[in-house]
């Protein structure tokens, strides 16, 4: 009798448990996807590191980045001047007149009155969206390196503050603060960081000040090394003082804005730093054109750790880990959606699927999307609205093959080139993702 009583209770057992099997498998095959992504034509120039703004009549400006020029020694990157207008309504792509100057690592802002300043270490221009019409602004940023977030541009309503970054000669690091006032149309000097510093990260948390968060700077023996340093800059007296740290020394990391004065910062990496004389090269004088002295890494960690500070009480604390999320944040799009969720997409190579993930602000954690689209490496995206990512140009993905072959060819010439996209999409999530 007891062993029949056992052998029903192991066959109930089995029974749930293989019901409880199939409801997944049911539930893995009828649950709505992630995410759609829809192609939406073709942009007028192929490009990469370009910039995306939503203007106020809902059209969306897309200016400069690099194309890539073909030459003697083949295929090499060229800052582009071009801009074109995309009418979401009408799902049209319009060229308009070229801008002044070619902008690649630059940044781009919408003011008060509808116009976009648009700005980097090459010269800044506004475009009139009712003129149709870039205005070239007669001042000069003073000079640094140009290199990807090196230095940063900050808004505070029609001001742009340009902070830190690196000199010209690529040997000193800037403690500069210089602000471009885009009613009165020019430059001046608003003061100081505390420290110098490159490859920070800067944010407005109020009308008059900006936290400065990490980078990397001169330590007391004037070497260069990643900080953990946090400090507050007033644009009304031009100080900054220290007023914080973070948990681990980060530069070109990201730092952004969440509900009840917290702040989320991740990725980055943490460096040590060498001065190099690099000779000038006989033998591919396209490479080096001249001898000169130049800042290299000596020793890199990548940053997986993801860390909440609070702006009430100057401190911050560990929430786990992002291996997905680890290292130089210039490759991911950064979507803040309308319920403060923030949505990150991550492609660090050309080839694999893209990494999708959804912050969530309530739970304080990472929410992966499911994701089977090869999204583009230095694309422009920018949200349409709660649900819809308009996602344009980019680097094109490649077969393991093709990735392979480059790969060789960038060891064997150092020419290091992808092929670039003229390819737009509207990439949709399921709003039930949206609701995490």
């Amino acid at each position: 009798m007891n062993k029949i009583l056992k052998n029903k209770k192991v066959l109930t057992l089995l029974t749930v448990v293989l019901v409880i099997i199939a409801a997944c498998f049911i539930y893995d095959a009828t649950r709505p996807k992630d995410i759609q992504f829809v192609s939406t034509g073709d942009l007028n120039t192929a490009r990469a590191y370009h910039k995306s703004t939503i203007l106020n009549n809902g059209n969306i400006l897309i200016t400069g980045g690099y194309g890539l020029l073909e030459t003697e020694y083949g295929p090499q990157p060229k800052a582009l001047d071009s801009a074109e207008l995309y009418n979401p309504k009408i799902n049209k792509f319009i060229e308009l007149i070229n801008m002044n100057l070619p902008h690649e690592y630059h940044s781009q802002f919408l003011l008060s009155n509808g116009h976009v300043v648009i700005m980097d270490i090459n010269g800044i221009e506004i475009y009139d969206p009712i003129k149709n019409k870039f205005s070239l602004v007669n001042v000069k940023i003073p000079t640094r390196e140009n290199i990807l977030n090196a230095h940063t541009f900050t808004q505070l309503k029609d001001k742009i503050l340009i902070m830190g970054g690196i000199t010209s000669d690529n040997q000193h690091v800037l403690d500069t603060v210089e602000v471009f006032d885009a009613s009165t149309r020019k430059v001046y000097e608003a003061g100081k960081m505390t420290i110098p510093r490159f490859g920070h990260n800067a944010l407005a948390v109020s009308p008059n000040s900006i936290l400065i968060f990490g980078g990397t700077t001169n330590d007391k023996n004037n070497k260069l090394q990643t900080t953990t340093s946090i400090e507050k800059f007033d644009i009304k007296t031009g100080k900054s003082s220290i007023i914080g740290n973070m948990l681990i020394p980060r530069e070109f990391h990201k730092v952004l804005i969440l509900p009840d004065n917290k702040l989320l910062i991740f990725g980055g990496k943490t460096v040590s730093y060498k001065k190099r004389v690099f000779q000038k090269s006989k033998e591919a004088p396209f490479l080096i054109k001249k001898t000169f002295v130049t800042i290299i890494p000596e020793k890199t960690k990548e940053r997986d750790e993801v860390e909440i500070y609070d702006i009430k009480t100057n401190k911050s604390h560990l929430i786990g880990t992002e291996p997905h999320l680890k290292g130089e944040c210039s490759d991911n799009s950064i979507i803040r959606l309308n319920n403060d969720n923030i949505l990150i997409i991550r492609d660090k190579d050309n080839v694999n699927p893209s990494v999708i993930k959804i912050f969530n602000v309530k739970q304080n954690k990472f929410i992966e999307v499911e994701n089977k689209y090869k999204l583009r490496k230095h694309s422009s995206a920018i949200l349409l609205n709660n649900r819809n990512i308009y996602i344009s140009g980019g680097e094109k993905k490649l077969s393991k093959f093709e990735a392979s072959l480059e790969n060789l060819e960038c060891k064997l010439t150092r020419i290091c080139i992808t092929a670039l996209t003229k390819e737009t999409n509207v990439l949709t999530i399921n709003k039930e993702r949206i609701k995490y």
